[in-house]
């Protein structure tokens, strides 16, 4: 991302912070809890890992992924300090705060060491990165083996939802802002970047498989509304290639063996 752009966007998101919650909560007419848990879900955790939740704003894939299973520890890091703030009170609220911690860090460059994470979440976050660097780094501070969980705005193929979908992001939703806010810039921006600059899902599949990542599939949520995609790194104990098999249970949840 250019210096500018990275300033107008830090600057976007400190200027919403605090209606940022309430905003998502009207837009997504509730969905995007359900979205989040179910990309956590595909996380497959374990009571020992470790998450980097990237893009954290304020801190709800962390807290989702810290109820989701009681002993795990997440990392989330941000560039916004007013988003963070924020993000540090609801994690007090919720009792989380010895197992959820943010940090503001620019996420072009981290500061981890390789190997340190067995997940990496982004939710909402992908369009204002470098995807191509950011998808290597996160490639390298996973653990062989760890996974990539990616959440953000999808676009749907049904003619009709289409329509629809495309009526309510470009014209409703600044209306929202504007309503809701007081200003429609930061919600007119959000949807021009989803088409400047955020990848379609079979794109983003190959720019992560580029980046390493291997068994990598999306889901459609909410008939294409949102996009959840899924990589592994390799695991390097089997230098033939990838050690893990996915199946598909009958509830849906992949199972890795």
């Amino acid at each position: 991302m250019s210096d500018k752009r990275q300033y107008y966007v830090q600057r976007l998101f400190s200027n919403i912070a605090r209606d940022y919650d309430r905003l998502n909560q009207i837009i997504s007419f509730g969905l995007h809890h359900k979205w989040r848990k179910f990309a956590i879900s595909k996380a497959l955790l374990k009571p020992t890992d470790l998450i980097l939740d990237l893009c954290c704003g304020t801190g709800d894939c962390g807290i989702c992924a810290a109820k989701e299973n009681p002993q795990v520890k997440v990392i989330g890091i941000d560039f916004c300090d007013e988003m963070l703030e924020i993000g540090r009170k609801k994690i007090e609220k919720s009792g989380l705060e010895e197992r959820i911690e943010l940090k503001k860090q620019d996420i072009s460059s981290l500061s981890f060491a390789d190997n340190t994470f067995d997940v990496v979440t982004i939710g909402f976050g992908l369009r204002h990165l470098n995807i191509d660097e950011v998808f290597k780094e996160i490639n390298r501070i996973l653990k062989p083996g760890g996974r990539l969980i990616t959440l953000d705005a999808g676009r749907p193929e049904n003619i009709l939802i289409k329509g629809g979908h495309k009526i309510y992001f470009y014209h409703v939703l600044p209306l929202l802002g504007k309503i809701f806010h007081g200003n429609k810039e930061p919600y007119s921006y959000l949807p021009q970047s989803l088409d400047l600059y955020l990848p379609d899902k079979e794109q983003l599949k190959v720019l992560m498989e580029k980046a390493g990542f291997v068994a990598v599939q999306y889901f459609d949520l909410s008939f294409g509304v949102a996009t959840v995609h899924l990589g592994f790194k390799v695991n390097n104990d089997n230098r033939s290639g990838y050690s893990h098999r996915v199946t598909e249970n009958t509830e849906g949840i992949y199972n890795h063996e």
